[in-house]
């Protein structure tokens, strides 16, 4: 399976989920490539560059046990701690509720 695979079976997973999107990303695709590029490490603007690349079965897994265990999975920033707004990282305190910078 390669990345482009991979996000479009993610964004699929997502839709099916009935998942709202409130605040960037404003749909599934963009959600899921959000995740896949975040969980395999690549950098989050690099889709075109490593679409084509294989991911492994290992890769493939879910990026927290916690996702699969709610009904509707929480936003990709409270799964990867992290979130982006035009460029710029904000990061999930543990134990908080919203992203601060660094």
């Amino acid at each position: 399976m390669t990345v482009l695979e991979l996000i479009e079976r993610s964004s699929a997973r997502l839709e099916a989920s009935g998942v709202s999107f409130a605040t960037a990303p404003t749909n599934a695709f963009d959600e899921a490539a959000w995740l896949v590029l975040w969980r395999l490490g690549l950098p989050l603007d690099s889709l075109d560059a490593h679409a084509a690349r294989n991911v492994s079965a290992g890769e493939q897994a879910p990026p927290s046990p916690r996702a699969a265990a709610h009904h509707q999975p929480p936003p990709a920033a409270y799964l990867t701690g992290e979130a982006w707004l035009r460029g710029v990282p904000f990061f999930r305190r543990r134990g908080g509720s919203s992203c601060r910078d660094r």
